[in-house]
């Protein structure tokens, strides 16, 4: 059997644009599922690809980016996604 839980992490991410310029965006409340038992990956590379997947799926106009920090809730139980310019 196993066991996961629902959680949101939030995320300061640096990205470089096209034009060489830098942009640091704190991305928050993106949902993620962590299976506890029999999944490959911890806890900590769960949010990080939560995160890298979000980006990739919702932004385009960049080069390249970074996760500079992430911060997640205890499990919850409904979710929804938000983003905040810094």
């Amino acid at each position: 059997m196993t066991q996961s839980s629902n959680h949101m992490v939030d995320a300061e991410v640096e990205f470089t644009l096209r034009n060489g310029e830098r942009l640091k965006l704190h991305v928050k409340e993106i949902p993620y599922t962590w299976d506890w038992y029999g999944s490959e990956m911890s806890r900590d590379a769960t949010e990080l690809w939560a995160v890298i997947s979000y980006v990739s799926d919702n932004f385009i106009d960049y080069v390249d980016f970074a996760v500079l920090s992430m911060v997640s809730t205890s499990a919850i139980k409904d979710v929804d996604t938000t983003t905040e310019s810094l």
